[in-house]
């Protein structure tokens, strides 16, 4: 059974790095008036410079084949990985959510559970028909957002391994609306051959419903999407990525 997750892992990962490199060859052989400039960055010298928060990169701004090879891979890993029914009964620990709780339960998804990377969210906090939504992908369903990170899981833990990878919680606020908003970063090196880092920064916004729990969930990145999944195909040198302590604190 693990040689074979362990399989179904290798050729997801290969399909992944052949997909994005044809998408990516497909946008530069493209007439330059054809094509759609990174809404998120600048590149010099290969380092990215980030957008400011007005430039921010949402679902509406990102580029059709990013959202395209996302949406496409993730629906391959759960036909390999299988799905669960999504009809899921759940119970509730609480009748109602108060505003302490909600950004108490978000900090502890960055800082313990380190969620960006794991996928481990206190579900607690959700509504069951929370609209989960990021630069590449958009979804309605907290069992659909549990079913698509335990399938991808194990893909995670084997490109990026823990000791790999961090999120930093940069900033939490509580708006007056009652909307939560988090700043963060998200740091990982994959463990491929040519070593790639991805390096990415964002703003998520929660908005609970009647009951306090989150019934939308809106993340948006410093980045553009097709510059985010760019990095993945980029290599590095080793020597970058032995300097892994700096780059935990995201220096």
């Amino acid at each position: 059974v693990r040689h074979t997750a362990i399989s179904h892992v290798s050729l997801l990962v290969f399909g992944f790095w052949l997909a994005l490199r044809c998408e990516l060859l497909a946008w530069v052989r493209l007439p330059a008036s054809r094509r759609k400039l990174p809404a998120g960055s600048l590149r010099r010298g290969g380092v990215t410079r980030h957008a400011g928060p007005k430039d921010r990169s949402s679902f509406e701004s990102s580029e059709d084949w990013a959202k395209g090879v996302v949406s496409g891979l993730t629906a391959l890993v759960n036909g390999v990985m299988g799905s669960d029914d999504e009809n899921v009964t759940r119970s509730r620990s609480f009748e109602t959510i108060s505003r302490e709780q909600l950004v108490d339960g978000i900090r502890a998804d960055f800082e313990e559970r380190q969620y960006l990377w794991s996928g481990d969210i206190d579900a607690e906090l959700y509504d069951e028909d929370c609209r989960f939504t990021d630069p590449t992908l958009s979804f309605q369903g907290l069992s659909t957002f549990e079913r698509n990170l335990r399938n991808l899981r194990p893909v995670l833990d084997t490109v990026v391994p823990e000791r790999q990878r961090r999120c930093i919680l940069r900033k939490l606020e509580l708006q007056e609306s009652g909307k939560v908003t988090a700043e963060w970063t998200m740091i990982g090196d994959l463990a491929l051959p040519w070593s790639p880092r991805l390096q990415l920064g964002g703003k998520t916004t929660y908005t609970p419903g009647f009951d306090g729990r989150i019934v939308s969930y809106d993340e948006q990145w410093d980045i553009s999407a097709g510059d985010a999944l760019g990095q993945l195909i980029v290599p590095r040198a080793v020597a970058e990525v032995e300097h892994w302590d700096g780059r935990l604190d995201g220096e």
